[in-house]
């Protein structure tokens, strides 16, 4: 046999358990420890009949809860201060007496820490728990309808299973409709939740702003910074253009970016590539495209001659936008070229000299490339993220002496001898390589995929792409082994269903949701062959309908609440607490004798049996007619 209110017990402490999944790794250690002895104390103390907190007590600890963590509210700090008060009136719930209200109560505060987790983050465990939180819940509130009645009642198994048949059906109609809503219900540009607590901005970004040891920092991250959908690119093709930096300081220390009055003009050629990027959330506003994209799609932004392309100011959170890319396209410098041969103001005799010696080596662009190219080889530089000096001149440091650097520092010098040497040069910041998924067809990049590239402008004033990270010694094993590889079967499947999560969910927005219709009213149309007119009309009246029947089904449920509000009043008159369930309206009316009974059993029992509609006013009026009974007094027996 199994008793009822035990199995309850177990339900709630599951689905306390359950509620603070999402949310115990952001509470401070003094309150998680709290919330672990609670529900272990909670646990034991309940198989002997026993409380902790009495309601006295259990009442000063969650004033000293509000006292404490009100204050804290403010507008950009809603979520962790509302989190820690409902964890903690759940510790007094747990610990004090399991009535059935306060049974409920509990359940209730479970839900709640569950639905102020999303205002942290809404994460594939939210939907987890969310689902076995519904299962759970449901079927303790009708097991506790049980105790309500009877403390103590037993169930064989047999019993026990026959029972959660039809309990199990109440959850899973709930999650069916769940997934309806969400499909069709109208998207905000903005969650509701950003307004109550406005997300942290990311910690990494492509900076407009670049120095030896910056990209160096980025190296150590292990945050994804985007996915790209799109086939296995061949090898050296897999160079994500985030921003050109053009100007360089005083000092021949830092690269910035400026805008700059020049034209560029493209000529594709070669095979397209189409791409579809989903970014994660960062600081800055430049769009990563695929080198050499020729166009950008499914988000609003602006692109500058040099082909760095920025998203306006109104997209915000993870982005999606698809691309055309010609990777064997040529870019050609419209104008002139002195903005890309400026230096420094400072004298740097040592790369001077050197700048001589690449001058010397030959008149044309390619001839100095190739003796730059030389020089660096010679120089048996090291590609390394550690041993990274910081002085006073990193450049000179890092050709002379140490000869230890990271893609910035490659870059920054190449760019720089370049323009010493005459050649119009600039470097472009991006990314290189990543991971490629297999399974869902998609490359994964990391902000440890940060890399830094120079583009120089040969004799026909074409911009070409030169890597002279690739001139390091050990670039083979530090650049392209690690950055251009596959991902393990497991990390790739955990990979892909987070992929499936953000754009199915988190990035399911108004526009995918106009999409979706217009694509079901175009098969609809297909399959009915139905005029485009009528589609639309069809589409526009189902959502015009919708709304009608959630009122149709409100107004239904407004004679059902008269009805219970009915039976609490009679109830009262009788004395008792509650009616039986077997006692109708029209037995209600023929035991009691009263004529407001019997008006309220015909009218409404018009409206349930009949088909006779009630309108305003007569909802009015049984109103009235329910608080005129206020002072009846009816025998006991009528409740039997």
């Amino acid at each position: 046999m199994i008793r009822i209110d035990s199995l309850i017990l177990w339900l709630l402490y599951l689905a306390v358990i359950v509620g603070l999944v999402p949310v115990f790794g952001a509470l401070t250690l003094w309150l998680q420890i709290l919330l672990g002895c609670s529900v272990v104390v909670a646990f034991l103390t309940d198989r002997h009949k026993r409380v902790v907190l009495n309601n006295l007590l259990g009442a000063g600890v969650a004033l000293v809860g509000l006292v404490f963590y009100l204050p804290q509210l403010s507008r950009v700090n809603v979520a962790l201060p509302l989190i820690h008060i409902l964890c903690l009136l759940l510790v007094v719930r747990l610990l004090g007496r399991k009535t059935a209200r306060n049974i409920l109560q509990t359940f209730l505060l479970a839900v709640a820490v569950l639905a102020a987790s999303s205002l942290l983050e809404l994460s594939m465990v939210y939907l987890f728990c969310l689902i076995v939180l519904v299962l759970l819940l449901s079927t303790g509130l009708i097991l506790l309808s049980f105790i309500d009645s009877q403390h103590e009642v037993r169930l064989t198994a047999d019993e026990l299973k026959s029972l959660l048949r039809p309990i199990l059906l109440l959850p899973v109609a709930s999650l069916v409709l769940m997934a309806m809503l969400f499909i069709i219900l109208p998207r905000t540009q903005t969650p509701f939740w950003n307004f109550l607590n406005p997300s942290p901005r990311a910690t990494v970004s492509m900076s407009d702003q670049v120095s030896p040891g910056d990209y160096a920092e980025l190296s150590l991250s292990g945050e994804v910074a985007f996915r790209v959908e799109t086939e296995r690119l061949p090898a050296g093709q897999e160079y994500w253009r985030g921003l050109v930096l053009n100007q360089i300081d005083a000092q021949g220390r830092r690269w910035s970016r400026q805008e700059l009055d020049v034209n560029e003009r493209s000529s594709l050629q070669g095979q397209s590539v189409s791409l579809t990027v989903l970014a994660e959330t960062k600081a800055d506003r430049y769009l990563v495209t695929l080198d050499r994209t020729a166009g950008l799609s499914g988000i609003r932004h602006r692109q500058a001659a040099d082909g760095t392309m920025t998203a306006s100011r109104g997209e915000q959170g993870r982005q999606r936008y698809q691309l055309t890319s010609y990777p064997d396209a040529l870019y050609e410098l419209i104008g002139k070229a002195d903005t890309y041969r400026q230096l420094p103001e400072s004298s740097l005799p040592r790369l001077e000299a050197v700048a001589r010696q690449i001058v010397s080596g030959g008149t044309t662009m390619k001839d100095r490339v190739a003796a730059l190219d030389r020089f660096f080889l010679n120089q048996q530089l090291v590609y390394s993220t550690q041993q990274l000096e910081q002085t006073d001149a990193p450049i000179e440091t890092f050709l002379f002496e140490t000869k230890r650097g990271y893609c910035e520092y490659f870059a920054s010098s190449y760019a720089l001898l370049l323009r010493m040497s005459g050649v119009p040069a600039r470097l472009v910041g991006g990314y290189l390589g990543g991971v490629y998924n297999s399974l869902g067809g998609y490359y994964l990049v990391g902000e440890d995929s940060a890399h830094v590239w120079v583009e120089a402008l040969n004799d026909e004033r074409v911009w070409l792409r030169i890597d002279p990270s690739r001139l390091a010694v050990n670039a083979e094993s530090a650049i392209t082994a690690g950055r251009s590889r596959n991902i393990p079967g497991l990390q790739a499947l955990s990979d892909y269903l987070y992929y499936l999560w953000t754009r199915a969910i988190l990035n399911y927005d108004f526009a995918r949701q106009f999409n979706l219709f217009r694509s079901a009213s175009t098969k609809l149309k297909g399959v009915v062959g139905l005029k485009p007119l009528a589609g639309k009309n069809l589409l526009w009246g189902g959502l015009v309908l919708f709304p009608v029947l959630v009122w149709l089904l409100y107004r239904r449920l407004q004679l059902s609440s008269l009805i219970r509000a009915y039976r609490k009043r009679i109830a009262r008159c009788c004395g008792v607490k509650s009616l039986p369930e077997s006692l109708g309206l029209y037995r209600i009316a023929e035991r009691s004798g009263d004529p407001l009974c019997r008006d309220f059993a015909e009218s409404c029992g018009a409206a349930l049996y009949g088909g006779k509609k009630l309108g305003w006013e007569e909802r009015r009026r049984l109103r009235k007619l329910i608080s005129a009974l206020h002072k009846q007094r009816f025998d006991s027996s009528l409740a039997q």
